[in-house]
């Protein structure tokens, strides 16, 4: 049997932000994003974070270092985290740009087309609801009210509830002492309430003068600068024609895809520690390509032989494991 191998040898020897799928813009923070390649520990990530946006949370630390900031006058970033260094807080990041990570991700692992399934309110038939991931985050895009002009950092120099000073703030034209930003997942997340959800999420967003005139403000305008990718699909039923519509959340649906696509991780990694006695770290290191590919070239291996022949090379586990064809 083969010895457990370097764990440089068969993880990222490279720096992480070199490891990267591709590099975007982050369309509500304007931030320029290293998306990374999937391996075992960010696999793991995936099968295990959730669906929701705190797994959402999760799932984007994981898979995003940050390359540059891209901020208005008066802000800043930290030097490691800028260059790619380091991991960053994703629950600081605006929800619009969580949901972005996660359908863009999905759109590069899994292909572009989404496809969702409806019930026809008129003859109960199932219907497929097909569209382009691409295309619906060009149609999400954020969009700038000329209600609203950007101040950058926050007013005075710091934000009074520890928000990073590279948020981007806004402020209100028709009200220049109401200034904004976008909500984070952390903003959403910490609220006590679904009952409370608008009051606390606006208190964290907004400086200076509120009323009710300007809350309505500022909730449309942060609906241009950071759309949430959710909303209303629609289709032909192909059995009666009537129209079918569902709602679609983009981000919780493109998650439950990802997690699904990684649930024979665990398999994968018991196949290779029994086959060749490699640690669970060295083998959640390698890169899941490379790592599927392993494990295909196993399962090809042992079809090729009967149980009795891989009884007599001692394989582990060979008659249980369902390796056998």
């Amino acid at each position: 049997m083969a010895d457990a191998p370097d764990a440089a040898a068969v993880g990222m020897a490279q720096p992480a932000y070199l490891d990267a799928l591709s590099r975007v813009c982050l369309p509500a923070s304007g931030w320029e994003v290293a998306l990374l390649s999937p391996d075992g520990y960010r696999d793991q990530v995936t099968l295990e974070a959730g669906c929701d946006l705190a797994g959402a949370v999760a799932f984007s630390a994981a898979h995003v270092r940050v390359l540059a900031a891209q901020p208005s006058p008066g802000a800043h970033l930290d030097g490691a985290a800028a260059h790619g260094r380091v991991a960053f807080d994703a629950g600081r990041l605006p929800v619009a740009d969580i949901d972005f990570i996660v359908v863009n991700i999905r759109a590069q692992r899994l292909g572009d087309r989404v496809v969702g399934e409806a019930q026809c309110n008129h003859c109960a038939s199932l219907v497929d609801i097909s569209f382009s991931a691409r295309e619906y985050l060009g149609h999400h895009s954020p969009r700038r009210p000329r209600s609203v002009r950007e101040l950058g950092a926050a007013p005075g120099g710091a934000d009074g509830d520890g928000t990073p000073q590279w948020a981007r703030w806004w402020q209100l034209q028709a009200q220049p002492f109401t200034s904004f930003r976008l909500p984070t997942g952390e903003d959403v997340l910490s609220t006590p309430s679904l009952t409370e959800h608008r009051e606390h999420v606006l208190s964290r967003c907004t400086l200076g003068l509120r009323t009710a005139a300007g809350d309505r403000r500022v909730e449309a305008s942060m609906a241009q600068l950071g759309p949430r990718l959710a909303g209303e699909l629609t289709g032909i039923c192909p059995e009666c024609a009537n129209g079918v519509t569902v709602h679609m959340d983009a981000r919780n649906f493109c998650l439950s895809e990802l997690t699904a696509s990684v649930g024979s991780l665990t398999g994968e990694v018991v196949a290779l520690a029994e086959a060749f006695h490699w640690s669970e770290e060295a083998i959640l290191r390698l890169p899941a390509q490379r790592r599927r590919a392993y494990v295909a070239a196993l399962t090809t291996r042992r079809a090729s032989y009967s149980p009795a022949a891989l009884r007599a090379i001692g394989d582990p586990g060979a008659a249980a494991s369902g390796w056998v064809a």
